[in-house]
C-alpha cells in the first residue's frame, strides 16, 4: 500500500536539511539521537528500510522543534 505525502510537506535528505538549517550533518544526526536528542523518529525524520538507506527530514517540523529549543533562524535577504 502506498501513502502519499501532502504537497505542503517538505522532506529533505540529511545533506540538504543541514544546509537549509545552517548546521552540520553531524549536528542534525546528534539532535535525532534516540537517547540524547530532541528530534523524534516518525515525526521529525524517517529512516529508510535498510541500515544504509538515507534519512528524510520533515523540514517544517524540524525547524519548529529547533526553534522550541532556542535556535534562531533568519530569513534570507536578496
Amino acid at each position: 500500500m502506498f501513502t502519499t505525502v501532502p504537497e505542503n510537506e517538505t522532506w529533505l535528505s540529511t545533506r540538504q536539511a543541514a544546509r537549509v538549517l545552517g548546521i552540520s550533518e553531524w549536528s542534525l544526526r546528534r539532535y535525532a539521537n534516540a537517547e540524547t536528542g530532541f528530534l523524534l523518529e516518525g515525526k521529525h525524520f524517517k529512516k529508510g528500510r535498510y541500515r544504509t538507506s538515507k534519512t528524510a527530514w520533515h523540514m517544517e517540523l524540524v525547524k519548529e522543534a529547533m526553534e522550541h529549543q532556542g535556535y534562531l533562524f533568519f530569513s534570507e535577504q536578496k
